[in-house]
């Protein structure tokens, strides 16, 4: 059966979409209507709203004990000046999130003297400021590589050197704090030095510029930001009206988005570009003294916690989702703390915080109870705007595989606010039935059920593609009288899935778009469209972090789109294309993407753009359609050709370990499993939706049987 409509293999055709594009920013300057949507932020109808304001842990607390400047180089190693032993440490990524213990670079002599900014150039050569040093400061220079040699030392009569910063083209910027005044350093040569006295600029601390030269600076006496533009021949001038107490070492991303930490409050703020700086937001909690912010290539980002108890350390902010790690099945996580901070204009007190996976309270994640985020703030009052309060949470799996949830901070009505998606996975084995094929029929009065998800209370989602619908299946619901029509306007739905929050998204096969809805919309006005140039979506993936995959079968392509991509700006093609009439797409705990395409089942790893990073699993299908993956990375299929379901152990790639573990379908599509395991199959031509109770114990009932008899 011929899946594959439209525009086939025609990314530049000039009748087809645009091309995605690179992966836009994951920056807070995505659309705030659809953030409000995907994560709750500012849904209720009134003027008090919240936003998550990230999840804060130890990074480094045993080596850095007084850390100032911190960097990360093209590779993701991070370099922290550290004033407490006058040393800079470099720590080597070694993988995701995982970095060797700290290794002290080679000191100048005379050693370092209140160590300060650093930066890294495009060449990978690191750059220090050296506050105190000799009769008034230095500036020094490792040269890329191995930093095995002690570093030189760049240009003389310095006052009191501060922050520093690299530009696209290697000139590196010193803002000088004792001479009121900033130096370009070109090819190891003071070459231009702006004085404080015509820039309006007194005392300079932190220091970055943007790619188009502008400069921003922290000005140590005023305590604000302030812009120089190129060529720097005028007066600098402050982006926000907003003072600063103890701002030092800032951060530019790559949206010119400006990122500081400011020392009295013990708050990161970032400084949104898209409004012209008038918005700030505030990351973090439990700070101590933060000096310094710089992103970690794991998406985090990193803080020098200078003053924490005298025994400082860095930081981890995460920004978005937060991953609590692999944790043996009914066995508890370590905790993590999100913060959430309250904004509009209005006060208020709010409901119990919730913790949910896939929209459902009870299961894999918990409210530890520690957290500060109570109906009120303290001796029954409101809070009020600025205020933030935070929720702690751990991860207790249920069962083996991805648990994808959110933290939700609700209203008295019970409207969410604000929330943060969290994740995780649970480890051991898993018990199944192979012989009891017991079959539910679940719901009733579809058409053509095609695609096919689960939520965490057990509800199951159908995309009923010639009913032009998508529609819910309750826990218990075996008939058509109790199933419930959600969303609308969609046009010959193929694909569903479901996000931490309990958020529903849909390939929308026949309007070329992919939408997502919350949980309970009723009508097409809670409906929103993400991302684009699609042509026809057959299926949908979320990983726990909010990242949607989709199946293009007009394309031939899987595509990926991060957590509130909302034009094709932000959609990347991955693994290279060629797939060819993709209808299914799965992901697993590790953020493997599993993919259906000409008869064929591949995997790629996580991020893959290319054909290196493809890997073909088993064999021998028919006109496959519909896939999922279990928590130990079993792959299933729903083999349209064969009328079978099949099953394949992690790693199968050949058809002598595929084993069929259903048949006698009439064209099952979807397929897709339970938290515990009970896989669940679209039954398109007998218009069902069928389950099989894989990891429920079979009942056995024998006929009353004669002392010593035998039954049958």
């Amino acid at each position: 059966m011929n899946f594959n409509f439209g525009c086939q293999n025609a990314r530049s055709s000039a009748s087809c979409p645009d091309s995605p594009g690179p992966k836009a920013n994951k920056s807070m300057t995505c659309v705030a209507g659809l953030l409000a949507l995907l994560f709750g932020m500012g849904v209720a109808a009134q003027a008090q709203t919240a936003m998550y304001s990230g999840s804060t842990s130890a990074f480094d607390t045993t080596t850095s004990l007084g850390p100032q400047g911190i960097a990360t180089d093209a590779s993701g190693n991070l370099f922290i000046a550290d004033t407490n032993t006058e040393t800079i440490y470099e720590r080597v990524r070694t993988g995701p999130g995982v970095y060797s213990a700290p290794t002290a670079l080679p000191a100048p002599t005379p050693n370092y003297v209140f160590l300060r900014g650093l930066a890294i150039d495009p060449s990978g050569n690191l750059w220090v400021a050296d506050y105190a040093n000799g009769s008034g400061g230095q500036v020094y220079e490792y040269a890329s590589g191995s930093f095995a040699s002690a570093p030189i030392k760049v240009g003389s009569g310095w006052t009191a050197p501060w922050g520093i910063a690299a530009d696209a083209s290697g000139n590196v910027w010193v803002a000088d704090s004792g001479a009121n005044s900033i130096s370009e350093i070109s090819a190891g040569t003071v070459t231009m030095t702006i004085p404080g006295s015509s820039s309006g600029i007194s005392a300079p601390r932190g220091i970055a510029i943007n790619s188009a030269g502008n400069l921003f600076v922290v000005d140590g006496n005023v305590g604000k930001i302030l812009m120089l533009p190129s060529p720097y021949t005028g007066a600098a001038t402050q982006i926000n009206t907003m003072g600063f107490q103890g701002a030092g070492l800032i951060y530019l991303d790559a949206s010119s988005n400006v990122w500081l930490t400011e020392y009295s409050t013990n708050l990161v703020h970032e400084m949104m570009a898209s409004d012209s700086y008038a918005s700030i937001l505030n990351w973090g909690s439990g700070l101590s003294g933060p000096v310094a912010v710089w992103p970690s290539a794991d998406g985090t980002l990193l803080v020098s916690n200078f003053a924490n108890g005298n025994n400082g350390g860095i930081a981890q902010i995460f920004t978005g989702a937060v991953n609590l790690g692999t944790v043996a099945v009914n066995s508890t996580s370590a905790t993590q703390t999100f913060a959430f901070t309250f904004t509009g204009a209005g006060n208020t007190t709010i409901g119990s915080p919730r913790v949910v996976t896939k929209g459902a309270t009870g299961q894999d994640f918990a409210d530890a109870g520690t957290g500060t985020c109570t109906t009120t703030n303290g001796a029954g009052n409101p809070y009020v705007p600025g205020s933030s309060c935070t929720v702690v949470v751990n991860l207790k799996p249920k069962a083996a595989g991805p648990r994808n949830g959110a933290v939700q901070l609700v209203n008295t009505s019970g409207t969410v606010l604000a929330s943060a998606l969290v994740y995780g996975n649970g480890s051991g084995p898993e018990v199944v039935f192979p012989s009891n094929t017991t079959r539910l029929t679940l719901g009733g009065g579809f058409t053509e059920p095609l695609g096919l998800a689960g939520d965490g209370s057990g509800n199951v989602y159908v995309a009923d593609r010639a009913g032009n619908a998508v529609k819910e299946i309750p826990v218990g619901c075996a008939s058509g009288g109790c199933v419930v029509t959600l969303g609308g306007g969609f046009s010959s739905p193929a694909g569903v899935a479901v996000d931490g929050n309990g958020n529903i998204y849909v390939a929308d096969f026949g309007n070329g778009a992919v939408k997502v809805m919350p949980a309970g919309c009723a009508d097409s006005s809670c409906v929103t469209t993400l991302g684009g140039g699609f042509s026809h979506p057959f299926g949908v993936a979320v990983d726990g972090s909010g990242n949607v995959y989709v199946a293009d079968n007009g394309m031939d392509a899987v595509d990926e789109m991060p957590a509130g991509c909302a034009s094709s700006a932000c959609v990347t093609p991955l693994g290279g294309g060629g797939f060819g009439s993709t209808t299914g797409v799965a992901v697993d705990g590790s953020g493997n993407i599993y993919v259906i395409g000409s008869g064929s089942v591949k995997e790629m790893t996580p991020g893959c753009t290319s054909g290196a990073c493809v890997t073909s699993l088993g064999g021998g299908f028919n006109t496959p359609l519909g896939i999922a993956v279990d928590g130990i990375g079993n792959v299933y299929v729903g083999d349209f050709g064969t009328n079978e379901v099949n099953e394949m152990p992690a790693g199968c790639s050949s058809s002598s370990c595929v084993t069929i573990l259903g048949s006698g379908f009439n064209g099952p599509a979807g397929v897709m499993l339970d938290n515990s395991g009970n896989v669940y199959v679209a039954d398109k031509g007998n218009t069902a939706v069928k389950e099989m109770t894989l990891a429920t114990p079979p009942s056995l009932s024998f006929a009353a049987t004669s002392i010593g008899s035998q039954s049958s």
